[in-house]
């Protein structure tokens, strides 16, 4: 007879970057471990710019200033007292628009669509993917959503339009990388930006993204309820 399937969506453990940090953070700050959206209990290990990229040190965002993200060289490690305990459902929420830079051992600063970063990346997403699957009882990877800031919230002088193709090639390589690995997608890209030009601000009301990237605040839930309803069996 085939094993049981874990109860869905049980106890869930969130990894990922800052855009995973915000989902999680936001759900456990409306209903302790995330309960009202049926959730046994919720745990976060997002690092903060840290898309699972180990081979980097440093990142520099779109207004210049570099960041020491010395951390995620770290992530299997910081995984594992989560892993160990078998979660029912781990997600890897991707929500870097591909607007950071990121630094290679050669001295190089890379986005998603450069060679030096891609190839790279493919190898740790395929390690990370990997560590989920052998440990969890389902697994699931989203895409990205374009970066699209209110006005009050843009940087003066950024085109965010620009990034879009970073995130097309971000979103192609997880695609790829969860296809060999036999992962589900969740297309949280398209959910938010249906198009580059149709990125969806608010939700029966609620601002979603207030930066344009992050789901702090009452978006958080929204978008883990729907992560929840596309989630497998």
């Amino acid at each position: 007879m085939p094993p049981p399937r874990p109860p869905k969506p049980g106890r869930v453990l969130v990894v990922g970057d800052s855009v995973a940090f915000s989902v999680a953070a936001s759900v456990l700050q409306a209903s302790p471990n995330g309960s009202a959206l049926g959730i046994t209990s919720l745990a976060s290990k997002a690092i903060i710019a840290c898309t699972l990229s180990r081979w980097a040190t440093k990142a520099r965002s779109v207004d210049g200033r570099v960041s020491d993200i010395t951390t995620c060289t770290t992530w299997p490690q910081l995984w594992q007292p989560e892993l160990a305990a078998r979660p029912d459902t781990a997600l890897l929420i991707v929500g870097n628009p591909g607007a950071q830079e990121l630094l290679t051992p050669e001295g190089q600063w890379t986005r998603p669509c450069d060679s030096g970063y891609r190839d790279r990346y493919r190898s740790d997403l395929a390690d990370g993917m990997a560590m989920l699957k052998g440990a969890s009882g389902r697994v699931a990877v989203t895409t990205a959503g374009y970066w699209r800031p209110t006005p009050d919230r843009a940087l003066p002088g950024v085109d965010y339009r620009a990034f879009d193709d970073q995130t097309d090639c971000l979103n192609e390589l997880i695609r790829s990388v969860a296809a060999d690995a036999g992962v589900p997608v969740l297309d949280m890209g398209a959910w938010i930006c249906p198009s580059r030009d149709g990125c969806r601000l608010t939700d029966a009301g609620v601002t979603l993204r207030p930066d344009g990237i992050h789901y702090d605040g009452p978006g958080g839930p929204i978008a883990m309820r729907w992560l929840l309803s596309q989630l497998p069996d």
